[in-house]
This record gives C-alpha cells, sequence and structure tokens, in this order.
C-alpha cells in the first residue's frame, strides 16, 4: 500500500518505510516511458477518475516528495549499507512526515466525492496493514523450530492466506474506492510489485 496508500501498506510510493536493517534509497521513477503517470498507477489514486488537470498536480507532488526523500536518504541514510535500528527511526519518522505533506496535499486536490472514496481507501489499506502485520507475526512464530518439511507446509498455509487477505482486500477496494484503470494490476504480495503501466482514465 510504497500505491499512494498502499505506499503506507505495502510500501511509499515517493519513498516507502525501510522495513529493515538494510536500508536503501527508494528507486528513481520510470525514465523511459514518457507517458507514465504515478497518480493514475497509484492503487488508490487510479481508482479516482482523476482529470487531466488532478494528475499533472498530483504527478508534481509525487516527483518533489521523491526528491526530498533523496536528499533526506542522503542525509541521514547509511554510508555502508546498514544503520542501527535509532537512526533507521529517525530516517523512518523523517519519511513519514513527507509522505504525509504530500497525501495532505493530494487531499485537497480531489473532488468530495473523490475524497470521500479516497478517506475509504485509507481506513481499508490500515486494515489490510494490520492483518498484514499479524499474519506475518503468526508466521514467524509458527516457524520457529520447524524441519525443512514443516517449514514448506507452514510457507504453503501462510502464501494461501497472504492471497486470501489480498483478494478481499482488492475486492473492497473495487466495490467502496473503484476500479483500477487498465494495464495497472491490482496489489498481490506474493506477486511482486504492481505493474505501473499508464492507460486511460476509467469511464465515468
Amino acid at each position: 500500500m510504497r500505491v499512494l496508500l498502499v505506499s503506507a501498506v505495502l510500501a511509499g510510493l515517493c519513498a516507502g518505510v525501510w522495513a529493515g536493517e538494510d536500508a536503501r534509497p527508494p528507486a528513481e521513477p520510470p525514465k523511459d516511458k514518457p507517458a507514465f503517470s504515478q497518480a493514475r498507477a497509484d492503487q488508490v489514486l487510479g481508482r479516482l477518475g482523476l482529470s487531466d488537470e488532478q494528475v499533472g498536480k498530483i504527478d508534481a507532488l509525487f516527483a518533489d516528495c521523491h526528491a526530498k526523500t533523496m536528499a533526506l536518504y542522503k542525509e541521514l541514510g547509511p554510508q555502508g549499507g546498514q544503520m542501527d535500528k535509532e537512526a533507521l527511526a529517525r530516517l523512518q519518522e523523517k519519511q513519514k512526515a513527507l509522505l504525509a505533506d504530500r497525501d495532505g496535499k493530494v487531499r485537497e486536490l480531489l473532488t468530495p466525492e473523490q475524497g470521500a472514496r479516497f478517506d475509504a481507501a485509507r481506513k481499508l489499506v490500515a486494515e489490510q496493514t494490520e492483518k498484514g502485520r499479524l499474519l506475518h507475526q503468526e508466521k514467524t512464530e509458527a516457524l520457529k523450530g520447524a524441519d525443512p518439511e514443516k517449514r514448506r507446509e507452514l510457507t504453503k498455509t501462510f502464501n494461501d492466506k497472504q492471497r486470501a487477505l489480498a483478494d478481499e482486500f482488492n475486492r473492497q477496494m473495487d466495490e467502496k474506492v473503484g476500479k483500477l484503470p487498465e494495464g495497472v494490476r491490482k496489489y498481490h504480495p506474493l506477486g511482486g510489485a504492481p505493474v505501473k503501466k499508464s492507460g486511460p482514465a476509467p469511464a465515468e
């Protein structure tokens, strides 16, 4: 959720929050496809039927956030690919502030109807994040001390649970927020990052 809000779920789009001590800077936005739009490819914003004017302004916000995140990483990031937990926490806190500022500005650009769906998405993403956290915690505990065969069995079981969570999340997003444009793959935790291809906005 890395996705505007799936950025919070499942990674911040302009930055993401590093989940471990092996902190890495955010990837550069695609440059080989001039038609690419971060707003249209986003797992939440792509569902809102944004106008061309909104897309242009939101893409500019994403670009600005990315630039600030890169500057932040250069200032506070690890020199040798590793950083201690305290330093990581400081970096993550500043990243969250950048994302919150960006999301607030995005929200101001939406119509009342789009804003209501945006808020519904925020709630769904928060719920999905917590469910994913609890499932990961459960999996970690279950795998402790398991022999190789049992680990394979448990891994398959938990992968099935992850898929079920993702399917339900996408179903609710479709129902309460809207459909994604053609060319943007729905979020799936085991299927790699969503495909970010620009495409026409969904017909109203």
